[in-house]
């Protein structure tokens, strides 16, 4: 028995190349905001430039 979501889904346009770029480029933003977040939990005495220096630690997987 098929629902009705399911038949919503499959008669729905696939996304554009454009489209996809532009969710992935949004997903990874905020991946990186979630990651300045939880830099700036773990290490609450850090100064802005220590919490930068630690994201980009991290961003270059230096650990």
């Amino acid at each position: 028995m098929e629902h009705e979501y399911d038949r919503e889904l499959a008669s729905a346009p696939s996304p554009s190349s454009a489209e996809k770029l532009l969710q992935a480029l949004e997903l990874m933003d905020v991946g990186l905001r979630l990651k300045r977040a939880a830099l700036t939990r773990q290490h609450p005495h850090a100064s802005a430039a220590e919490l930068e220096q630690l994201f980009r630690e991290w961003l270059l997987g230096d650990d």
